[in-house]
């Protein structure tokens, strides 16, 4: 797939979740709860992005490294979520739970779309 359909179908994907979060959280507890799933949902969105861009770019010059790259990828965007959690969880105890449940829910569908689309790109190759 074409970097830039992935990117549309990447962010059309973000844009629903975002819905569904903000009727999910914003219906019971508040709209401080919505910000920080809404927050988590968009900060693993980019960093999925871009994981994808640079592990595509990366499959186009040295295919040899691919699963080098790929791992790299998926450790970042987990050690930046794992640090997010650790921060909010830090600073405003209350919400971690909301973001840690919408950042690992979120990660699971980018990660897992990131990586089915590389594949089937690695293959091509």
């Amino acid at each position: 797939m074409k970097p830039i359909k992935f990117a549309a179908l990447h962010l059309g994907l973000t844009a629903v979740l975002l819905v569904l979060a903000w009727f999910l959280v914003s219906s019971d507890p508040g709209p401080r709860e919505a910000k920080f799933s809404l927050i988590a949902i968009s900060i693993t969105s980019l960093t999925s992005l871009i994981g994808y861009f640079i592990v595509y770019n990366s499959l186009e010059s040295n295919p040899k490294m691919f699963t080098g790259y790929l791992m790299g990828s998926v450790f970042i965007k987990m050690f930046t979520g794992i640090a997010g959690i650790f921060l909010v969880s830090w600073k405003i105890s209350e919400m971690a739970i909301p973001f840690a449940v919408s950042f690992l829910g979120a990660y699971l569908v980018f990660t897992g779309l990131e990586v089915f689309f590389l594949m089937k790109k690695a293959r091509e190759s």
